[in-house]
């Protein structure tokens, strides 16, 4: 399989960096948690450490160029946006012990970069040639 490897290294740095954010966050909402109420806090704390592990995991695949990291990195990647909009909907629909209006601003821009780092991971799937040039033989022959 051939990978674009310019795409496969910027998809690994961001799901490392992202996967890092996603763990810092879920480890401070859980201290957040503690002082208010533990139940509203350990679905987003749970959710996000393992969105946060599984970029992680996604990030070490990508940056040392195994085979399954680029499959490891589509999967983290729908889990971390599946933890984003469940936060978004949360945080839109009243959910927590907010003062006055929910700020949206993180959940968002958490989502724009996730779908941009998706999309360089898009760009860096793995591509057969030889499938490819079977088809180029194949069709040169009728």
């Amino acid at each position: 399989m051939l990978m674009r490897r310019e795409y496969e290294q910027m998809a690994g740095g961001a799901s490392a960096v992202l996967g890092g954010v996603f763990v810092f966050a879920a480890l401070s909402h859980a201290t957040d948690g503690f002082t208010d109420n533990v139940t509203r806090a350990q679905p987003s704390t749970i959710l996000g450490l393992v969105a946060g592990i599984a970029l992680l995991v996604a990030a070490f695949g990508l940056l040392t160029h195994r085979f399954w990291g680029w499959r490891v990195g589509i999967g983290a990647h729908i889990v971390a946006l599946g933890v984003v909009l469940f936060g978004l909907i949360s945080l839109a629909s009243g959910y927590g012990d907010h003062v006055g209006r929910p700020n949206l601003a993180l959940p968002g821009v958490l989502l724009v970069l996730l779908v941009l780092s998706f999309v360089a991971l898009w760009r860096a799937r793995p591509r057969n040639p030889l499938r490819r040039a079977q088809h180029e033989i194949a069709a040169k022959m009728y």
